[in-house]
């Protein structure tokens, strides 16, 4: 069963690492390898550039993990940029992994418009204002005074819309999530956050945040991070089966809404360790969901995990 994945953290390992390669093992310091997608049957993968709390945050870093993915990432045999929801399927129907390239904390930007610009040429079509806490464009999810978008932030929102890159919400704080939802025009999505109601955490999100998404054409990329899964440790497969189960709820009526879920497994995040793989996760889910029929949970666990994204892919639901 192939698989979607809209969150890694890879590239800002490889500039922490110089040495390690996209395609070698990596001795335990890469969760996500060209053999592991393939191995994996990854349809899908973001590449976050992210910058480190204790590294400089300014264009030039930003553009040298810009630099990582295409030198490291898309030399890779069978590894294919996506830019537009054409690259996307026919990512998918020649068998090959799309690589997305996104933006994790616009802090490195500096309000410079000619980056931003310069990345979007890059590929870069998915972008989250802030990290956990607060910046220039945004406060983050665990940032105590719980601030909106500034001036400054709001044009970024406008300036990414102009050019198609999608806003991602997930490390925002709740203002900022609220005044994105007022600002957007276009769906705006989270790329790793789960459910709050199942687990209280700053940054996962609410039933009422879940819905505005829904309204809004994007989707969930749930993560399998165990501290946002549950409040014990080790997080096991059915924490995140519960929190599948719950986004799935949240159509009404009984109504499973799992056309709006995806997947964002983290699974390496600062030496975190994930309940399993994305590949066995993935096959545990298949097998995971008791209260429905076979058929149906496969068919929603294909789009959990992968169909998602690809809204042109023939998989019938029953909902």
């Amino acid at each position: 069963m192939k698989a979607a994945d809209l969150h890694c953290d890879v590239l800002f390992k490889m500039l922490k690492h110089p040495e390690l390669s996209f395609r070698e093992p990596s001795g335990g310091k890469l969760d996500v390898t060209a053999d592991r997608l393939r191995e994996g049957e990854v349809s899908l993968q973001a590449f976050a550039i992210y910058l480190p709390e204790d590294g400089p945050k300014d264009p030039e870093t930003v553009l040298r993990e810009a630099e990582l993915f295409w030198s490291k990432v898309l030399s890779e045999k069978g590894i294919r940029l996506i830019r537009t929801a054409g690259d996307l399927q026919a990512a998918w129907d020649g068998g090959q992994t799309g690589a997305l390239l996104s933006l994790e904390g616009a802090d490195g930007l500096r309000e410079q418009w000619w980056c931003l610009r310069l990345l979007h040429l890059l590929g870069l079509r998915l972008l989250g204002p802030t990290w956990n806490w607060a910046n220039w464009a945004c406060d983050g999810a665990m940032e105590p005074r719980g601030g909106g978008l500034t001036r400054a932030g709001k044009r970024l929102v406008n300036e990414c819309e102009s050019m198609g890159i999608l806003i991602d919400v997930s490390h925002m704080s709740e203002r900022g999530f609220w005044d994105v939802a007022e600002l957007s025009s276009r769906p705006f999505f989270a790329s790793h956050s789960n459910v709050r109601a199942v687990r209280e955490h700053p940054r996962n999100l609410t039933d009422a945040q879940l819905a505005a998404i829904f309204r809004a054409d994007g989707i969930v990329g749930l993560t399998f991070v165990p501290w946002f899964l549950s409040d014990r440790e080790p997080a096991s497969v059915d924490d995140v089966l519960r929190h599948v189960e719950h986004v799935c709820s949240l159509g009404g009526n009984g109504i499973w809404r799992s056309d709006r879920i995806s997947t964002a497994s983290n699974a390496m995040f600062m030496g975190c360790r994930s309940p399993a793989t994305t590949r066995r996760s993935r096959m545990r889910c298949s097998s995971g969901t008791r209260s429905r029929s076979s058929g149906e949970c496969s068919a929603r666990t294909r789009c959990v995990f992968c169909a998602n994204i690809f809204p042109s892919n023939p998989i019938e639901m029953n909902s």
